[in-house]
């Protein structure tokens, strides 16, 4: 009730995202490297050294929320994991399981299979090739929305964060590993590649078919390509991803890559290491107590000025020129930007006095828009 008007907030609830170990935590499952952890399926799985998942053996059922429930209340009452449940989560009571418990594509992918792929591909490669793909990757020059430096090397990629890792198997990867890798792998990674890709942001229903069909293969043929140890819980995992896809949306809106920005905006929050949650909501109940402007979202326009005389463009003066006067203007009446910015992306010019690694000179644009 605010000011004598009643108001209802209906909450819904979509997805619960987390690694491998706080799900396991939060919805009193077997942990990742244990039998039937599986959270989208019955897959059992085998024990070779460690617990796999047998492509073979995929033959299984999908999860059903009522059966979950029933799987817990016997576990608890036998204290014993019943198909890889501990016991009734009180998640449960908010969750649809398994459509809304989803595999978070940061911490598998990124973080997790990409990881095991590149120590597989280490000691098929050379010391002298390794200082070459560790060029191409420091060398790379990017838009600044998806720049990454590669700071430590492929043979270090333990210490790649997530970022790194999606950079790596969405774009730059196949182009800087597979000159180097065995064919049969750098088949494999390419098909790996698209169907992460794809499932990144599709486009179509039609591309989210393609791509699990491409996961079937890839996962079919991991052991071929390496051994039975790859078909970890992790792999087994990918088997999911487009039924993920259809329900929840592309892998790039449904992972914790935003929940991990969102982190580095409350350590600015907090001092020292006690009452860090009290810190957190002070700091937040101060920051909605003080008024701030609104905010208006700029119109595309130009920045820092340059004058046409300037000796930053003279080698392009006489193209500039020769260009003004094709389409009719003069350039006396004209005036020149460094940068160009357009809501929230700032372009900027090759000449622009502030260096960057990174490429962010704009390459075309469409003057329909402007």
């Amino acid at each position: 009730m605010v000011k004598g008007i009643e108001l209802h907030i209906n909450i819904q609830r979509q997805m619960f995202i987390a690694d491998l170990p706080a799900k396991s935590l939060f919805m009193k499952t077997i942990s990742y490297n244990g039998y039937s952890a599986c959270t989208v399926c019955t897959a059992k799985g085998t024990c070779k050294g460690q617990v796999v998942y047998p492509y073979r053996q995929n033959m299984h059922s999908r999860r059903v929320h009522e059966e979950v429930v029933l799987s817990g209340k016997e576990a608890e009452q036998k204290q014993v994991p019943v198909d890889g449940i501990k016991g009734v989560s009180p998640m449960l009571q908010i969750l649809n399981y398994p459509d809304q418990v989803v595999y978070d594509y940061m911490h598998l992918v990124c973080l997790g299979h990409m990881a095991t792929l590149v120590k597989r591909w280490l000691p098929h490669l050379e010391r002298n090739q390794l200082n070459e793909i560790d060029s191409q990757l420091k060398l790379l020059r990017l838009p600044h929305n998806v720049h990454a430096k590669f700071n430590y090397s492929i043979g270090d990629v333990s210490e790649w964060h997530a970022k790194h890792s999606r950079l790596f198997v969405l774009n730059v990867g196949l182009p800087s590993i597979i000159s180097y890798l065995p064919k049969v792998m750098a088949s494999h990674f390419a098909v790996y590649c698209l169907a992460i890709k794809l499932l990144h942001c599709p486009k179509s229903i039609d591309e989210i078919s393609f791509a699990e069909s491409l996961i079937d293969y890839y996962c079919r043929t991991a052991p071929l390509v390496f051994d039975g140890s790859i078909e970890l819980l992790s792999l087994h995992a990918h088997m999911h991803l487009g039924e993920q896809v259809r329900q929840h949306g592309d892998l790039a809106f449904s992972s914790a890559f935003c929940f991990e920005s969102c982190i580095r905006y409350l350590k600015k929050m907090v001092h020292g290491t006690k009452n860090l949650a009290s810190q957190i909501a002070y700091w937040c109940d101060m920051r909605s107590a003080v008024p701030r402007p609104e905010f208006i979202l700029q119109q595309a326009t130009g920045k820092t000025k340059i004058l046409f005389s300037s000796v930053k463009i003279n080698q392009y003066r006489h193209i500039l020129m020769n260009k003004l006067l094709e389409i009719g203007h003069d350039c006396k009446n004209i005036i020149l930007f460094l940068r160009y910015k357009d809501k929230f992306n700032t372009y900027h010019s090759i000449i622009y006095d502030d260096s960057f690694s990174c490429a962010s000179f704009i390459v075309s644009y469409n003057a329909s828009t402007t």
